[in-house]
């Protein structure tokens, strides 16, 4: 499952995005259909590039921009626990 708001990218004039890509584990997420509404969720999120979550329900990727990172994944984590209840991230080293 794959989402790309359509913001679209924002470079800077030697065509850096400054953008923060990261993966978490996900755990506690079942449903195809959960996963489906937690990434249309993020796509209204200001700063993000792009939110994937693998075939598996097991790793959520973020792309977005680095002054909004941090933010972005505080609501990400409450959206995923609102969605599905015990559903947890955690930093993929």
């Amino acid at each position: 499952m794959f989402i790309r708001p359509e913001n679209g990218k924002n470079m800077d004039k030697k065509g850096r995005t400054g953008n923060v890509q990261k993966q978490y584990l996900i755990y506690h997420l079942t449903d195809s259909g959960q996963a489906r509404k937690i990434l249309q969720e993020l796509t209204h999120l200001e700063g993000l590039q792009s939110a994937h979550i693998s075939d598996d329900l097991k790793i959520l990727c973020v792309d977005a921009q680095a002054e909004y990172f941090s933010a972005i994944m505080d609501q990400a984590v409450n959206i995923c626990r609102r969605i599905s209840g015990e559903c947890e991230l955690t930093y993929r080293f």
